[in-house]
């Protein structure tokens, strides 16, 4: 029978599920995962400063103590403690805490160890005051530090623990013009360079008329900390500046140099006073007076011999120079000629000709040539030529550095 195009009745049995995926399930639920624990790191930090490089014997000073807590966990009962060194006297201390800290003690006196809660970011700041013993010597250190609670540990502990260090400053022995050292002319001296304005060093030598003179300090014994004290150069009565830094250079491996360059008024013993800058490092520096006069043995003036003097500055600044004729027996001759050398420039000046370009010179004359600058050794450069006008012969006498005697 053909039954095309008649609608069938089609009779299914029950539908079978799968058992794979019903297994697999009981199977997952059998499993016993472990609890994922609570992070119990936190990275804790302490931190302690004065502000100072060095003390005196008796100086007030101020810590201040900054423990820290970086997170990512908050901390509850860590530990913060200071034992202070003898060279500390009169300790007292308070705690202050802020957003998301607490202090465990608020004050104190003398040394101490309290807990501290510290959430995420937060942190706790301890200022300290106290005296530095009066017998103290060598070094005022301080050291302060934080300890995690049972249960948390801190993943890089090295900063756990600060130390402030503070170099104690004795009195300097020449730290008045009454007792200043004495400095042979082109020896050096070593000193120590406190922190503070007060910290001044005296020094004295002794100076000759018309020549001059550089006062210089380093910071010495191959240092690179930068010190740039101030120098300055009195007269005699250890009260009327002569001159003050006129240079502070670098040096080759940052060697600092300061430079205080003068002539000399009169033949007398001249003082110079370091003086240290504010927030000034401390440590050592060496100083040293030199003679930066420069001498020609020879000028020849008359029988047709005339002499010229050349003067030249090498520096970038404008150098005062001063020109002396002296005669055979060393008295002045035709008195002395200032002039002002711009930078990089020159003068010239005539024996015979006329001031101020010249001395004046008549007759037959001859000597010695002292040439005194304000500027630092090798600033000048001078010759004296002598010239026969007849005969065309010369003679160069060039101008060295005159080491002479205090």
């Amino acid at each position: 029978m053909n039954t095309a195009g008649v609608p069938q009745t089609v009779t299914r049995g029950p539908k079978r599920l799968s058992a794979a995926p019903l297994a697999l399930g009981l199977l997952l639920s059998s499993l016993a995962l472990p609890a994922v624990a609570a992070p119990s790191n936190a990275k804790l930090s302490v931190a302690i400063s004065d502000g100072l490089a060095g003390v005196h014997p008796g100086d007030a000073v101020t810590y201040t103590i900054t423990a820290r807590n970086r997170g990512p966990v908050d901390v509850t009962g860590a530990t913060v403690a200071d034992t202070f060194p003898a060279t500390l006297t009169g300790v007292t201390w308070t705690c202050v805490s802020g957003t998301g800290s607490s202090c465990g003690s608020a004050a104190g006196a003398g040394n101490f160890s309290f807990l501290v809660n510290l959430q995420n970011k937060a942190a706790v700041t301890i200022t300290v005051h106290a005296t530095v013993d009066a017998a103290a010597t060598g070094t005022v250190a301080d050291t302060v530090t934080i300890t995690a609670p049972a249960g948390i540990t801190d993943p890089q502990p090295a900063d756990n623990t600060a130390t402030d260090a503070d170099v104690v400053i004795l009195p300097n022995p020449n730290n008045t013009f009454g007792s200043a050292k004495d400095i042979l002319l082109g020896n050096e001296s070593t000193d120590y360079l406190g922190p503070n304005p007060d910290d001044n060093n005296w020094f004295t030598f002794k100076v000759a008329v018309a020549r001059s003179y550089c006062v210089e300090v380093d910071n010495g014994l191959g240092e690179v900390t930068r010190r740039d004290p101030v120098i300055t150069v009195y007269a005699s009565d250890h009260v009327s500046p002569v001159a003050t830094n006129d240079t502070l250079v670098a040096e080759p491996a940052a060697f600092q140099l300061a430079r205080a360059c003068f002539v000399a008024d009169g033949s007398q013993v001249n003082y110079a006073k370091v003086t240290p800058t504010a927030g000034n490092q401390v440590g050592t520096f060496r100083i040293r007076v030199v003679e930066t006069t420069l001498y020609s043995p020879w000028f020849f003036s008359g029988n047709g011999y005339d002499s010229f003097i050349l003067l030249r500055n090498t520096t970038a600044q404008a150098i005062n120079a001063t020109v002396v004729l002296v005669g055979p027996t060393g008295n002045p001759v035709g008195g002395a000629q200032t002039s002002s050398l711009p930078p990089n420039g020159s003068y010239n000046l005539l024996l015979s000709g006329p001031p101020p370009n010249g001395f004046g010179l008549e007759g037959v004359v001859n000597g010695g040539v002292y040439i005194s600058h304000t500027g630092a050794p090798g600033a000048i450069i001078g010759n004296v030529t002598s010239l026969n006008f007849n005969n065309g012969v010369s003679f160069d006498t060039p101008a060295a550095p005159r080491q002479d005697l205090r």
